[in-house]
């Protein structure tokens, strides 16, 4: 009689939605149909086991495990649901369980268990269950990670969702201090290398976000007010960001969506090029193209920031970009044609001619993989001049934040393109697709 009102409770929870259709799994075998997926509580948490272990439940989801604490599953006793099988609902902190015959397998019968407070600061190097990310989420706090001298990471709750959805195994936080491996290219600047990683997995983006706070001692001879901290991509390229640094703590705060290789230092730039002032609106895009040697200047002295940007030229800064070494000294426009033909970003006709925005966003779009744009450009006044082969490219830049329209709301893509802009639309491109 109980295992018959079991099965009609059961029916009633599909079909009311209580219980997800995809709680009742189509892959793997076991004995009853279902895909059993071991656990027990182990310190407040839900523990997945590899095997069948005494005093343990079956909940039976092969699907939806990023967000178990907010759902219906199944339980199942180690002889069968008419001897310690039931459903348990997992919401917020609380596992509640109705149990069949024999009840199911937290303190038998029916009952709920209340899970204590999750963890919200481990030490780097240490990991937490993804049950636990799961839990501080819910309850819509941090997780603070800390680690030598002072250093912290605190992810927020964005963050750490993001994080939860990419895995169901335990996270472990590190924070490296990597100096000693960048002093022969990056001299006196501090080095730290921020990893989540989860068994082999190693999760760099976040969606939310993670403040952090790295320790960094003035030198001799060095101002506070030129601390800053970099940004370096596995290419090698700095992408400096906004930071706040305090001499008496010897502390720098920033915040990131990723993790990877965050560089601290003094900026030691020297503007070399005399066409080139502070106060103008592109000094800032031509530092940061000077500073990755993505452009050289026409001369030791001059940028020639209002010349027009040539094909051969954009080739050579996106095989910069890419990592390409040679790509500097006599023959550099040649072999970054060369290269540019080989990665399928253009047929390398007409090197020396001008060229336009959209040529531009188009061979971006290119060798960023020709991503999916969603938008359209109806914001514009000219976007009826946009070539068809440039449509898509040009929404996904419009989208990304690369291209921008003028005060007059018009985008010009059929406008050449200065030295100056290009190099304002590489850095943007960089910093929003470059890793």
């Amino acid at each position: 009689m109980k295992k018959k009102l079991f099965c009609v409770f059961l029916t009633l929870c599909l079909v009311l939605g209580l219980l997800p259709v995809t709680a009742l799994a189509e892959e793997g075998e076991s004995s009853s149909g279902y895909d059993y997926i071991y656990w027990e509580f182990e310190k407040g948490n839900l523990v997945k086991k590899e095997g069948n272990v005494d005093n343990t439940t079956e909940v039976t989801s092969s699907s939806d495990k990023t967000s178990w604490y907010n759902g219906w599953y199944m339980l199942k006793g180690k002889g069968g649901y008419n001897s310690g099988g039931g459903i348990v609902h997992i919401y917020g902190g609380t596992v509640t369980v109705m149990g069949s015959d024999g009840g199911a397998g937290i303190g038998g019968g029916n009952g709920s268990y209340t899970l204590p407070s999750p963890v919200s600061e481990i030490k780097s190097g240490e990991s937490v269950y993804k049950s636990n990310l799961d839990q501080l989420v819910f309850s819509g706090k941090n997780l603070t990670v800390t680690g030598d001298n002072c250093a912290k990471l605190v992810f927020d709750t964005e963050a750490l969702k993001c994080i939860a959805g990419q895995t169901s195994d335990p996270i472990k936080v590190e924070i490296e201090d990597v100096s000693a491996e960048y002093q022969n290219s990056h001299p006196d600047k501090k080095v730290f290398y921020l990893t989540v990683s989860s068994c082999n997995k190693t999760i760099t983006n976040f969606n939310g976000k993670v403040t952090v706070i790295l320790p960094y001692e003035l030198n001799e001879g060095e101002n506070e007010e030129n601390v800053t901290v970099w940004y370096l991509t596995n290419s090698g390229i700095l992408i400096e960001l906004p930071c706040k640094y305090d001499p008496e703590t010897k502390l720098i705060t920033f915040e990131v969506t990723h993790f990877s290789l965050y560089m601290i230092g003094i900026d030691t730039w020297t503007n070399p090029f005399v066409d080139v002032n502070e106060n103008d609106l592109f000094y800032e895009n031509v530092k940061f193209a000077k500073q990755n040697n993505l452009f050289v200047g026409t001369s030791n002295t001059n940028f020639s920031p209002e010349s027009p940007m040539t094909r051969e030229m954009l080739w050579t800064v996106i095989g910069r970009v890419d990592g390409g070494e040679k790509l500097y000294g006599d023959g550099v426009f040649e072999a970054a044609r060369e290269w540019a033909m080989s990665a399928g970003i253009t047929d390398g006709t007409n090197p020396k001619s001008n060229i336009t925005r959209e040529q531009i966003v188009t061979i971006l779009w290119r060798y960023a993989g020709k991503p999916e744009a969603n938008g359209d450009l109806s914001e514009f006044s000219d976007a009826e001049s946009v070539s068809d082969y440039a449509c898509d490219a040009m929404v996904w830049a419009v989208e990304n934040g690369i291209i921008h329209g003028n005060d007059n709301g018009m985008l010009m893509p059929q406008d050449n393109a200065t030295r100056a802009e290009f190099a304002a639309i590489m850095q943007r491109f960089i910093e929003a697709t470059v890793k």
